[in-house]
């Protein structure tokens, strides 16, 4: 499920000039801008932020950055909030100037002073990234949080994702959810989404699949391909809806369409596992390579493994260990179990027993039952590591909680 996105806004800003605002209409385009270029050249602030949006935006005038930038820094100059935020925009992006992050800290921070929420949502974006600044998560939550209270929506979002992940902010689902929602009203796609996702998962709200699938569909209708995917899985998985594969691949197929990586993915995993299609590796790989190319963990293990096993690949171990290796580095559980059978047993690369022990402890801190289980049995034995049968048991406990048998059938032999 996709949980967060975070982004500095485009130097597109709404800005209002004298003439404008009373309403009047120019007898043509060039008459127009004439006579915002006559009150802009006169000195007037707003009137040089119009002109500047006129050519960033190419409106009744042919499109110039550069044009756009010399009016923006005019009216920036003055101390007009929305023009030092868009000058900002200009410098972050490399439009119409010179690509420099830190000047656009510069503009950015002069415009938040005077409490511009644009200014204040990119400013934390800038912490949160380490753009243009050093990053400080606390800063961003700070500047999140003075741009949220004013209504900024991906503020309010952002804002959420500070204390759902515990970023800048102590961990608390509650106020996550409380932001999300505030910015769902001004129907925030990610925002949607997120409160979607609490649903799913039961994070800070009773779990609830309908409500977590009425939450993915408002999100979709605003846009959002990565919701798509989400309504897919719950088809596929049939939480919150009869299960249905082939409708599940239908909103896999129209997200991938919209761009989401991760449904290229399911849609190759439909193909590999036979589900609402008939089994077909060479149509799963179709889908799982674009997805792989993205830096998709699930489908770079699974060409991994395809060529491991030679299943719809000729087989390839030394290609095999260099995809699975790509998506352990991921932290892709699976990945990384599989790439320790290969240090193991010298599949692709050399033998490496120590190399294998520490992809399986990554592994099995995950849960990842059959690598738990190895673990465990190394600590009970003293094979590669110090004999600690207090370590054994955690490790098989946690494999048996996820379904290995093997550890069950130990941890019963231990009464």
């Amino acid at each position: 499920m996709k949980l967060r996105q975070i982004a500095i806004a485009t130097a597109v800003l709404a800005g209002t000039s004298l003439f404008a605002e009373q309403g009047e209409e120019a007898d043509s385009k060039a008459a127009y801008i004439n006579n915002i270029r006559i009150e802009a050249e006169k000195g007037d602030a707003r009137n040089q932020l119009a002109l500047a949006n006129c050519y960033y935006k190419g409106s009744n005038v042919e499109q110039n950055y550069s044009e756009a930038v010399k009016w923006y820094r005019k009216a920036a100059e003055q101390g007009l909030a929305s023009a030092q935020n868009a000058l900002g925009s200009c410098y972050y992006h490399g439009d119409g100037v010179e690509q420099n992050p830190a000047e656009a800290v510069k503009w950015f921070s002069k415009a938040a002073d005077q409490n511009y929420a644009k200014a204040q949502n990119n400013l934390a974006c800038a912490y949160y990234s380490g753009n243009g600044i050093e990053k400080n998560l606390v800063e961003a939550a700070k500047y999140f949080a003075k741009a949220a209270e004013q209504g900024h929506d991906d503020a309010q979002n952002d804002l959420g994702n500070c204390y759902y992940y515990g970023e800048g902010l102590d961990k608390n689902l509650e106020e996550a959810i409380k932001w999300y929602r505030k910015a769902a009203e001004h129907k925030n796609p990610e925002a949607m989404n997120s409160l979607g996702n609490c649903y799913y998962y039961g994070e800070g709200v009773t779990q609830n699949y309908k409500e977590a699938l009425d939450w993915y569909r408002k999100a979709s209708d605003e846009g959002a391909a990565y919701a798509k995917t989400n309504i897919g899985d719950c088809y596929f998985y049939g939480y919150g809806v009869e299960q249905n594969y082939a409708e599940a691949i239908k909103w896999y197929q129209a997200a991938a369409d919209g761009g989401d990586i991760d449904a290229l993915n399911s849609l190759g995993n439909c193909y590999y596992y036979a589900k609402g299609v008939e089994q077909d590796y060479a149509k799963a790989i179709q889908y799982y390579e674009p997805a792989a190319k993205q830096g998709n963990p699930e489908s770079l293990f699974r060409i991994g493994y395809m060529l491991l096993m030679g299943q719809g690949l000729e087989k390839n171990e030394e290609k095999a260990a260099k995809w699975l290796a790509a998506s352990a580095e991921l932290n892709y559980a699976d990945a990384q179990y599989f790439l320790a059978i290969c240090y193991t047993e010298g599949r692709g690369v050399e033998k490496n027993f120590e190399e294998a022990f520490k992809l399986l402890l990554l592994a099995a801190d995950q849960k990842h039952p059959d690598a738990a289980y190895i673990v465990g049995e190394a600590y009970y034995q003293g094979d590669s590591v110090e004999k600690d049968q207090a370590k054994a048991i955690v490790y098989w406990k946690s494999a048996a909680e996820n379904g290995s048998e093997e550890a069950k059938k130990k941890l019963e032999s231990l009464k």
